[in-house]
């Protein structure tokens, strides 16, 4: 070993990697996989749209649509990138959750609910920021522009109400 260098275990190979992840999905009780169409494992790296450094797309999640199936994706190559020198068992539990995550996003799109994606889309804007993508103070203030026009709509709709009363 080199000084200063650590012994990381190898990251599994995909082959090992796709036994994880059908052991994951095998393990998550059949009613919640109820309707999930596909469980894809792709070997890519997925980025994250805005090409954050280091952050990487785990899991997808895509309702159907025509003639596909509700599926959700794991992308044995973004797991690689941020899970290199984990253990097996820290794998596998990523996995899991990724799963999970996904799992959520199907239910949820099935209420005609959409929470995950906010949250998803909250902390996103916050990895942005501290990436320096956005300023906070602009951020700030069309935070404030936004809030002050639905202040607006609800004062001229109440407005509105009275006059028409």
């Amino acid at each position: 070993m080199i000084f200063g260098q650590k012994n990381y275990p190898p990251f599994p190979s995909y082959r090992l990697f796709e036994k994880l992840f059908r052991r994951a999905i095998s393990r998550i009780p059949r009613v919640y996989r109820k309707d999930v169409g596909v469980f894809a494992l792709h070997k890519k790296t997925l980025n994250s749209p805005e090409k954050i450094s280091g952050l990487f797309i785990l899991g997808t999640y895509q309702p159907a649509y025509g003639w596909m199936e509700p599926t959700v994706s794991l992308y044995y190559g973004s797991f690689r990138r941020i899970f290199s020198g984990a253990d097996l068992n820290r794998i596998f539990r990523e996995i899991k959750k990724t799963l999970l995550h996904e799992l959520l996003h199907h239910w949820e799109h099935k209420a005609g609910r959409d929470e995950l994606s906010e949250e998803d889309r909250y902390k996103l804007q916050a990895l942005r920021i501290r990436a320096g993508r956005i300023d906070p103070e602009k951020e700030r203030k069309r935070i404030i522009e936004a809030l002050l026009f639905v202040y607006i709509v609800f004062l001229s709709i109440a407005i509105a109400a009275k006059i028409l009363d």
